[in-house]
């Protein structure tokens, strides 16, 4: 029995003494963590604010011309002069060279066979005509123009209808850059369709020569 309790009593003093060890180690270690600085904190580099984009600037006009939108830019009153001339009025529907109805100075939108109008009425129809060939042409130039040149291209489409302009001659090498041979196209534009064949006008080709002279004069 002696021996059993030396056994066990010797154990106990050195787990006394390892508690007491385990003890002031974890303490030194508490007062080293506490001791030891906190770790700088590293911020993200800084992220540059995203530059707003810039619009292309819009094209230099030359003096005396107009870039695009175009604002300000309306038909000069000798070519609406001269459409009321060319086309002339008409307050009872009639059949243009193409067989279509047509009424007042060329209109030919909604019209019926029969139909009449007064010459107020007339006029109103020119000037919303003329207007919706007015932005169409100021929608598909892309140069810089002046009032001339608009007004004699307004003239034309009037005539030959927004759509043949829109694929003409005249607009593409106007869109190149060539005013010259955007002049010399209209002369183009010439011929009717007579029995299903294309002959040229006498009309149409004083016409034209009087929209290529105003499309280069200054």
């Amino acid at each position: 029995m002696t021996s059993n309790v030396l056994a066990e009593v010797i154990p106990m003093k050195c787990l006394t003494t390892l508690i007491a060890v385990v003890s002031v180690t974890v303490a030194a270690g508490c007062a080293s963590i506490q001791s030891r600085p906190a770790p700088a904190t590293t911020l993200p580099p800084a992220v540059d604010k995203i530059p707003t984009p810039v619009a292309p600037p819009s094209p230099v006009a030359p003096e005396g011309r107009i870039a695009p939108p175009f604002d300000g830019l309306s038909t000069l009153d000798v070519v609406l002069d001269k459409i009321r001339e060319e086309e002339g009025l008409r307050l009872q529907a009639y059949q243009g060279p193409s067989g279509k109805w047509l009424i007042g100075y060329g209109h030919g939108t909604d019209v019926q066979p029969g139909m009449s109008i007064s010459h107020a009425h007339a006029e109103e129809l020119l000037d919303q005509d003329v207007g919706v060939v007015e932005e169409v042409i100021k929608s598909v130039v892309r140069v810089p123009i002046n009032a001339a040149e608009f007004s004699a291209m307004v003239g034309l489409a009037y005539n030959i209808g927004t759509g043949n302009f829109r694929s003409s001659t005249v607009l593409r090498k106007l869109n190149e850059g060539d005013r010259q041979g955007a002049a010399d196209a209209f002369l183009l534009w010439t011929k009717v369709r007579q029995n299903g064949v294309l002959v040229e006008s006498p009309d149409l080709v004083q016409r034209r020569s009087e929209d290529r002279k105003l499309f280069l004069s200054d």
